[in-house]
């Protein structure tokens, strides 16, 4: 299921009339017998109309495609699993597919989590975080690494960024995501490089011992 973003700012209103005309790109109305409700860009939300204060701060996703009437579940998944991390949201359907809001203070977050749930969003990959790093926390010191543990740590490394799924995950990063991530790059590089002096160190002193 492919997600993808909206760059637009929105606002949920409660308007005394539909307007004659709106120049919001998106916009969804809803009338019942009982209020008016509009969803529009913030910028061009009709200010005069308003019955009451608008709802502003709200950034969107939809997921792309056509989903198929048949299909179920889809809102009420991705509605949990942002419910399970304390992330309201205010869901439109059309007759192609769902839009899902949530504020603005959210919004990167709602993303980042979906992405950690298998969604695929547009412009994002899966965290790095939860790759096992070649080091530990505990392991910094390198006091109690072994030659052996150091070359499969360096395998693992190389095995890693030579799958077609890392090489399809860069491909798909955003830039700024991108910058932060060449500099854990970095530091990680200079972590192997650490490793390797310390067993270009080990196999010089197996030499000596030897002779």
């Amino acid at each position: 299921m492919k997600i993808k973003p909206l760059k637009q700012k929105f606002s949920i209103c409660k308007l005394k009339q539909i307007p004659p005309t709106s120049t919001s790109d998106f916009v969804f109305y809803a009338r019942t017998d009982e209020e008016i409700s509009m969803v529009c860009e913030t910028d061009k939300v009709p200010r005069d109309l308003l019955e009451e204060n608008s709802s502003d701060d709200w950034r969107a996703f939809r997921i792309a495609g056509t989903l198929d009437f048949s299909l179920t579940g889809i809102l009420a998944r991705i509605s949990k699993i942002l419910a399970d991390n304390s992330i309201g949201i205010f869901a439109v359907s059309t007759f192609n597919t769902d839009y899902i809001l949530v504020k603005e203070e959210n919004f990167n977050r709602a993303l980042d989590i979906l992405v950690e749930s298998d969604y695929e969003v547009e412009g994002r990959v899966k965290s790095h975080a939860n790759v096992v790093p070649l080091v530990s926390k505990e392991e910094r010191d390198f006091e109690d690494v072994t030659l052996e543990e150091i070359n499969q740590r360096l395998e693992e490394l190389e095995r890693f960024i030579s799958t077609p799924e890392f090489n399809d995950a860069i491909s798909r990063v955003d830039p700024e995501e991108w910058m932060e991530f060449e500099s854990e790059i970095e530091e990680e590089m200079a972590r192997i490089e650490f490793l390797e002096n310390q067993a270009n160190r080990m196999l010089e002193g197996s030499d000596d011992d030897s002779d």
